[in-house]
């Protein structure tokens, strides 16, 4: 029989937050700067599958024969699923 794993609270981000209670925000441009770097950063993996996807399409047969009658049909609906 399994015994349950008692699970406490751990403080430690209580005391780094109140460590950096009152500590005075960086500037806008840095932040805005830091903001740009994070979102070229995300953007790489995105734009590696999207480079993959167009060399598939140039140099797989399969996939640069396909014709117009193979229709892709994509649906996101994202609150109508609830």
């Amino acid at each position: 029989m399994r015994t349950k794993t008692l699970i406490l609270y751990d403080a430690t981000h209580a005391d780094r937050i109140k460590r950096l209670s009152g500590v005075k925000l960086a500037p806008f441009g840095s932040r805005a700067a830091a903001l740009l770097i994070d979102f070229l950063l995300a953007s790489l993996p995105f734009l590696a599958v999207m480079a993959a996807v167009i060399l598939a399409a140039k140099y797989i047969s399969a996939v640069r024969n396909w014709d117009a009658s193979h229709d892709v049909h994509l649906e996101l609906n994202f609150f109508d699923n609830w």
